[in-house]
């Protein structure tokens, strides 16, 4: 055991012991990663639930067939086939008792999301060539994919354009994952339009794969950064403590875009740390650049004119 009362040199041996450990940390990391790109290259599959009708190998760990799933995986695809649309495939699935992966019954976009995975032919997810045994034919699956699109009657609609000054992610591209170092993502169960900004629930999601980042409520870090705006740290240089305290106090009166821009300005980076589920930030100490960038932006108005 260390003793950690006594002084410089037991908390230098404790540094030393934290960066070992860090770095252990990384190179496993990187292990992990390039394994699984080996796996992929070489058509294997590397995580992911295994759809219906599959089962995942406990040795190989790829998929392999599961009956009686793959029986109702047949029966689906021979009715689309048939010619039955996917509300009649549904009730009589529904019907004859036939069940989701999880046991739940079938809706409309789940059957159409089952009758257009390439898996059930013998592929990855992505369309990429997989080793695992396919359930349908390949000229079923095309004939099945034809009628599909023959239903559709209309084009996709084209959504209006969202104001990005009142994107609400206002940490988009700004916010990183501790575990892996990647900017995450933010993430919405709905589109985002009007509405769902201001009502539905918000997230930052970190998507890299293999790495422990998980998410974080927007909410919850939003509120971090607007406290790390409030309280500069004492070793930051003087102007940026006064930007810092600027924007904090007119906050409310931006426009989400204009608060994006202010950590902008005054961040150099922001990330998030998984564990103790706390915002870290790093403010700005070279304004040279940035202020060529922004053109002014910390003199000027960042809120609707009235």
């Amino acid at each position: 055991m260390l003793d950690v009362e006594g002084g410089a040199l037991a908390r230098l041996q404790l540094n030393v012991l934290a960066v070992f450990a860090e770095l252990e940390r990384d190179m496993i990391g990187e292990r992990l990663t390039d394994n699984r790109a080996a796996r992929r290259a070489h058509g294997l599959r590397t995580a992911g639930r295994p759809p219906l009708g599959y089962t995942t190998d406990r040795h190989t760990k790829q998929l392999a067939v599961r009956e009686p799933e793959a029986t109702t995986v047949r029966w689906l695809f021979s009715e689309a086939a048939s010619g039955k649309s996917t509300s009649e495939l549904v009730a009589a699935a529904n019907a004859s008792g036939r069940r989701t992966k999880t046991g739940g019954a079938w809706s409309p976009r789940a059957l159409l999301r089952l009758l257009q995975n390439p898996v059930y032919r013998g592929r990855h997810p992505d369309g990429s060539p997989a080793h695992h045994t396919p359930l349908i034919e390949q000229e079923l699956f095309d004939r099945v994919q034809a009628l599909i699109a023959d239903r559709r009657t209309r084009d996709p609609s084209q959504r209006t354009p969202f104001d990005e000054r009142f994107d609400p992610f206002i940490l988009r591209g700004l916010l990183h994952c501790e575990s892996c170092g990647h900017v995450m993502s933010p993430s919405m169960s709905e589109s985002l339009t009007a509405k769902s900004a201001k009502q539905a629930p918000r997230y930052y999601r970190c998507r890299t794969v293999g790495c422990d980042g998980g998410q974080v409520a927007a909410a919850i870090v939003e509120q971090q950064a607007l406290e790390a705006l409030r309280r500069p740290d004492r070793r930051l240089p003087q102007r940026t403590s006064e930007r810092m305290s600027l924007h904090a106090s007119v906050w409310h009166h931006y426009w989400p875009r204009f608060q994006h821009l202010a950590l902008v300005e005054v961040f150099t980076k922001m990330t998030w740390r998984p564990r103790t589920r706390r915002l870290l930030t790093k403010g700005r100490r070279d304004w040279s650049a940035l202020d060529a960038l922004l053109g002014g932006f910390a003199g000027g108005s960042h809120h609707p004119e009235e």
